[in-house]
């Protein structure tokens, strides 16, 4: 369309160009008629012998002559107007490929690289938070095991003072266990036999303090219904008789069939706890088995 435009403004220059020669053709042609006329009158000898032609001949002639000199300068401009304009639509390719295509091609390569790094870093950075976590998770079973095997090594421990009978020293340990291993599966037997310890040294008043953590502190620990009955006993050793069958009636209640039931009261007369030794007892560190017999001695 550019194209068009450009030959339609030279030929409307080259028609502007005609009429002037044209206008200038015919001022000239007068002016020859003029001076071929004032010949005439002067007699010129050469008149008589040339023929005349007629003027509107001569004009036509001349804008003919002028009319062609115009068509060729139109053509001529018009080869160089197309010359020109595929010159320009050549020009306008080179450097749609040289500065249009090479980029384009070069962001794709280069985007395609780009998120082929990233999906590599994303999948190294997964790799390694996976083994980071498998390695946590290692080191926290390991620890898990450590402890647990840290714990029943202490209760075993302070279970062997307890055998002894060396019940101080078992109460000590009992307490240290159960304070340090709060949340193991025997921390309630710790907190019972932390009770025995005092139970079997004649210390009523304290044992029946430990035995109440036992159901407060640990009220899933199935070592709480020996707690209760061991409750019981010591309300009797201090001559809370009322306070002992309420209590003893409760874990009935609530435990029944359990043998820590069939332990025997310890009595006032029974300070030392001799009826109820070590031997007695049925040293289990979850639950006790079977029947306890004892026998009382007599002071």
């Amino acid at each position: 369309m550019q194209k068009r435009s450009v030959t339609v403004h030279l030929f409307t220059l080259c028609q502007i160009i005609v009429v002037g020669f044209i206008a200038w053709g015919c001022s000239g042609r007068k002016v020859d008629m003029d001076t071929s006329a004032s010949s005439a009158a002067a007699g010129s000898p050469n008149s008589k012998d040339e023929p005349q032609r007629d003027p509107k001949d001569l004009k036509i002639d001349n804008l003919t002559s002028a009319l062609s000199r115009a068509q060729s300068r139109i053509e001529e401009l018009d080869a160089k107007v197309s010359a020109l304009a595929d010159k320009v639509d050549a020009t306008r390719l080179t450097v749609d490929n040289v500065v249009g295509n090479k980029p384009i091609k070069t962001e794709s390569v280069g985007s395609a690289r780009d998120e082929n790094i990233a999906e590599s870093k994303a999948e190294a950075k997964a790799a390694l938070e996976e083994k980071k976590s498998a390695a946590r998770i290692k080191s926290a079973a390991g620890k898990a095991l450590s402890t647990m095997d840290n714990a029943i090594n202490e209760f075993n421990k302070a279970m062997a003072v307890f055998k002894a009978g060396k019940f101080a020293d078992a109460e000590l340990a009992f307490t240290h266990f159960t304070e340090g291993y709060p949340e193991h599966i025997l921390a309630g037997s710790g907190q019972f036999y932390a009770g025995e310890s005092y139970f079997m040294m004649g210390e009523y008043k304290l044992a029946l303090n430990e035995y109440q953590k036992v159901i407060s502190s640990f009220g899933t620990s199935p070592r709480v219904a020996s707690a209760m009955v061991r409750m019981a006993h010591c309300y009797d050793a201090v001559g809370n008789a009322g306070e002992s069958s309420r209590t003893m009636a409760l874990a009935h209640d609530l435990y029944e069939g359990n043998p820590s039931l069939d332990w025997p009261s310890a009595g006032k007369k029974s300070a030392k706890a001799d009826a109820h030794s070590s031997n007695a007892l049925n040293l289990s560190p979850i639950e006790p088995t079977g029947k306890t017999e004892a026998k009382d001695k007599e002071d």
